[in-house]
Order: structure tokens, then sequence, then C-alpha cells
């Protein structure tokens, strides 16, 4: 619950991100984009290659959703793939 994954293409579809709710947007990839004021942001530089070691992102990204879902929100998590 609170959590929707999808990929870099939904983070431009704000209308349905706000139909459904999200407030939050988790940025896993290399790729920068304009931010939309109905949103807030957490970027992770991170490589979508097998040898990437994610774990280390954990405590942070963990931290983002789990205080998002708290004040009610709902985080789209997306990766370019």
């Amino acid at each position: 619950d609170g959590i929707l994954m999808g990929p870099y293409q939904a983070t431009f579809k704000t209308k349905e991100l706000l139909e459904n709710g999200v407030t939050h947007i988790l940025n896993l990839s290399n790729k920068e984009y304009t931010k939309r004021k109905y949103f807030t942001y957490l970027d992770i530089q991170i490589y979508d290659v097998h040898s990437e070691d994610a774990k280390r992102y954990f405590r942070i990204t963990n931290r983002f959703i789990k205080e998002a879902r708290e004040a009610g929100g709902k985080v789209l998590v997306h990766c370019v793939a």
C-alpha cells in the first residue's frame, strides 16, 4: 500500500499521478527532468546494472517512503527500465 512502481515515463503523467494520490517520487535513475511542484522528490544516482550495490541506498530510500506513507501520501518509485 502506498507504493507505485513505474517506468521513467510515468513521471510525466502528472494528472494520473495526482488522481492516484501520489505525493512523492523516488527517482532511481541517472535522468534529470523538470520537477513538478505537486510532488516531493528524492533522486538517487544509481545505474540499472547487475553490479550496482543498491543496498547502500536502502536506509535513505526506506526513510523517504516511510515518511511519505506516514503523512498519508503515496510514492511513485521509478528507474529508467
